[in-house]
This record gives structure tokens, C-alpha cells and sequence, in this order.
């Protein structure tokens, strides 16, 4: 076979030839790893439940106001109290109030998150559990015992000493899970793996130095064809995917001709 031109071209119509090649493959692997994927996450899958209460430091009811240097000793003390309401005592304190002996103080620490909005006295407490009550327990149960300690602890036995925090918002039972299931996400690992098999026949399509067809001859030789002779081996094969001509006169299986078509 002659061999095609070192410089390849690219056109807009040769990636829709690609396209066309191999459009039914690519659908075919969008639906199985759709499928697939979609199959093994939600095999896998047990939903969660946030719930999530709100802390406000340095309250101090009864007075006028807020003084500015209270707002700013407040703000640079959540970092200490984002720290301090994870701590042994805190988190036994609540496993043995809410009856959760088959939590451990890591455990319990783990299904903890906390946030806070810059320059703000104010702290979210999120727990995490398999159950939106469970969730919700937990959660206010933690936010009332690290206030109560921190209070306790700063306070001392002086009843009229202004709090340090108090529990703005309670939390409520949530009723979305927090880590549902993204069907986009989905979708998308499905498109790029069918945009591979696209990959893989256009890097073949560039690897491919033969001439295959007759609209090859003109493109790469500059010569217009008067005409092809079909190999008839390939009749059955040109006709299921448009294949490629044959220039030679082939034979049937187990049938020989003679120069005049007859058989022998």
C-alpha cells in the first residue's frame, strides 16, 4: 500500500467521519458506566444528616451594649472555643448525658464540624449522623454542655458574671441528607469515558499512514479513480461498515471459478 503524506490534516469533516465511526460505541459505554457508577455508589451508599446549632460569644445581657474591646477579645477567642468544644471532658460529658456508650470521645469528635464567618462572634457546631434526630441530639446536647463548662469555668461561684457564650440557635431535625447522591456527577464520569473511546479512534485515525479507500487515492495522490473492482470476501464486510475495496478477485469459500465465472 502507498503510504499517506508525513503532514496530516485535520478538517472539521474527518472528525465528524470519527464521530460517525464510532458513535454507537461511545453511547454504549455513556449508558454501561452510567450504569455502573450509579449502581455502586448507591449500592454503597448510606445518607447522613447535618444538623447544625448556632453559639454566639461574649453575650453580655443585661447591659446597654457591647463594648469594642469585648467584640474584638470575643473574635480572637473562637479559635480557642472551636478548639475547646472538642475536648475529653466536653465530649464525654455528652456521650454519658445522652446515653451514647457506643460512641467513643474520637468518634464523637469526628462526626464534629465547626465554622465561624471572619470577624464574627458568632460559631456554627455541625454534627453529622447516620440519623437526622440522632443528629440533632447530639448536636444541641454538645452546644448546651461547652457552654454551660465554659461558663462554669469563668464565672466561678459569682452568680451575676456575664457569660462568655450562650446558644443563639438551637438545632432543628434535618430532613435532606447532607451527602445525596450527585446524578450530575454521575453523568459527567460518564461523558469523559465516552469522550476517551472518541480519543482512542482519533489518535488511531492519525496513526493510520495506509490507503484505505478509494476517497484516499484522490485526497493523498491527487488522482481521480475511473473505477473499483469489490473483492467480493469483502462484500459482506463493506456492506455492515463501509470497509475498505479490495483490487483483487476473491474466491468464495470452498468454491472455485474458472476464468469464464463457471464453477469447478
Amino acid at each position: 500500500m502507498e503510504e499517506k503524506t508525513t503532514g496530516v490534516e485535520i478538517r472539521v469533516n474527518d472528525l465528524w467521519l470519527i464521530l460517525k465511526r464510532c458513535w454507537w460505541l461511545m453511547l454504549a459505554v455513556l449508558v454501561v458506566v452510567f450504569a455502573v457508577v450509579y449502581l455502586f455508589i448507591t449500592g454503597n451508599h448510606e445518607d447522613e444528616y447535618t444538623a447544625t446549632a448556632t453559639v454566639w460569644a461574649m453575650n453580655m445581657p443585661g447591659t446597654g451594649g457591647v463594648a469594642t474591646s469585648d467584640v474584638s477579645i470575643g473574635t480572637s477567642l473562637i479559635n480557642d472555643y472551636k478548639q475547646l468544644i472538642t475536648t475529653q471532658g466536653v465530649l464525654e460529658e455528652v456521650i454519658e448525658k445522652e446515653s451514647l456508650a457506643a460512641l467513643s470521645p474520637a468518634k464523637l469528635a469526628s462526626m464534629i464540624s465547626i465554622s465561624h464567618q471572619t470577624n464574627t462572634r458568632v460559631m456554627y457546631v455541625s454534627v453529622t449522623s447516620a440519623s437526622p434526630q440522632s443528629a440533632q441530639k447530639i448536636v444541641n446536647s454538645l452546644v448546651d454542655v461547652f457552654c454551660d463548662r465554659l461558663n462554669a469555668k469563668h464565672n466561678g461561684p459569682d452568680e451575676d458574671a456575664k457569660d462568655l457564650v450562650t446558644v443563639w440557635d438551637e438545632a432543628e431535625e434535618p430532613i435532606v441528607p447532607s451527602n445525596r447522591v450527585s446524578i450530575l456527577q454521575i453523568a459527567l464520569i460518564a461523558f469523559v469515558c465516552a469522550l476517551a473511546v472518541y480519543g482512542v479512534y482519533f489518535v488511531l485515525y492519525l496513526m493510520d499512514d495506509k490507503i484505505n479507500t478509494a476517497e484516499d487515492v484522490e485526497k493523498y495522490l491527487g488522482v481521480s479513480m475511473l473505477g473499483v473492482i469489490p473483492n467480493r470476501q469483502d462484500a459482506t464486510r463493506r456492506g455492515r461498515r463501509g470497509g475498505y475495496y479490495g483490487y483483487s478477485e476473491g474466491t468464495r469459500k470452498g468454491v472455485n471459478t474458472n476464468s469464464n465465472g463457471r464453477n469447478v
